[in-house]
């Protein structure tokens, strides 16, 4: 409502007029507030998800080391306990501990000991920081493909906290796993944004991750690596 004072030629007084209004809801501000509150919503989720991990798989910081695979495949390899070196590097990608060959796994121990020493405390932290990012990973690429905020929220945190996360999460030399599933839901998300707009970079981009999945972890992965790898496996389903 404004308010205009006008001298009237007749009277030698003001008259006051009030002209009204009408209240504009600008567009783009009401959709920007929607779209602060909707960032907002996710955010929040996020953190909700961390904290249902940490809740369940946090008191893994007190655990030690087991006598089963830890000791032929972390901390008795002279290669991974003396830390992160050049040559330690090498031998990762060329050699393997017992009958298995996972370089990134080996590399991530070798930086563990780089700062860590010999406290598996801080071992089975490191897995449960990746596992919290893999869940929130998922939840984020759940949303894009559905669209729906809270049936991808219910299905992360199922994932979070399922029975078979157990063994990833808590046994340090599964460290392969909390680190494959990382790079799978990288990959989910990079062919997402792929079948979006198909170009060189963004096939190169996924080809990467694949590679990574398969040659960090177990047949699972790969064999969902193969099936996502086919042309127009999402790109029929996120349409």
């Amino acid at each position: 409502m404004l308010r205009v004072c006008v001298t009237s030629p007749f009277r030698s007084r003001r008259m006051s007029i009030f002209i009204g209004v009408a209240p504009r809801c600008g567009i783009p501000t009401c959709e920007m507030s929607d779209k602060i509150s909707e960032r907002s919503l996710v955010a929040g989720i996020c953190v909700a998800l961390v904290a249902l991990v940490w809740f369940v798989f946090g008191q893994a910081i007190k655990f030690p080391f087991i006598n089963f695979d830890d000791p032929e495949y972390v901390y008795e390899v002279p290669e991974i306990n003396a830390g992160l070196t050049l040559h330690g590097v090498k031998w990762a990608f060329t050699h393997w501990p017992a009958t298995n060959w996972f370089p990134l796994k080996n590399v991530s121990h070798m930086l563990e000991f780089q700062f860590y020493g010999f406290n598996p405390g801080l071992f089975h932290l490191t897995n449960v920081v990746l596992h919290a990012a893999t869940v929130v990973l998922l939840f984020l690429a759940l949303r894009k493909f559905t669209g729906s905020i809270w049936r991808s929220a219910f299905a992360a945190a199922i994932f979070a906290i399922h029975p078979l996360r157990a063994e990833s999460v808590v046994w340090i030399e599964e460290r392969k796993d909390v680190l494959s599933g990382i790079f799978f839901m990288l990959t989910l998300a990079a062919y997402f944004y792929y079948t979006r707009k198909p170009t060189v970079a963004r096939y190169l981009t996924i080809s990467i991750h694949i590679f990574i999945t398969r040659a960090n972890q177990r047949s699972p992965a790969i064999s969902r690596s193969r099936s996502y790898s086919r042309p127009g496996c999402f790109r029929r389903r996120c349409s």
